[in-house]
């Protein structure tokens, strides 16, 4: 496995902390979205979503992350299938 220089995981050596504020998981989406249409430009919402580590609704998402910790921009995006998302999210939400 491929390793980056100065790379830092949120997740991998504290754990994820759930964040019940809906404006902030917004914020955290919001921003991710605007990341993934930066790198990959608009996409087919129908087709495939903004998928993001850490999810939006953890204090260590893309904007919160930043925010509560000041610890920078410790997050990935990446367009993914709608269905593959779709059908993780049912299932974690279990």
């Amino acid at each position: 496995m491929a390793q980056l220089v100065g790379k830092s995981i949120p997740g991998k050596t504290e754990p994820l902390a759930w964040m019940y504020n809906k404006s902030a998981n917004d914020a955290n989406r919001s921003k991710s979205e605007g990341v993934c249409e930066g790198i990959y430009g608009k996409w087919d919402s129908g087709i495939d979503n903004c998928d993001e580590f850490p999810s939006a609704s953890t204090y260590e998402g893309s904007k919160s992350g930043s925010d509560t910790y000041g610890w920078g921009e410790r997050y990935s995006v990446r367009l993914i299938d709608k269905t593959t998302t779709s059908t993780s999210a049912t299932r974690f939400s279990k």
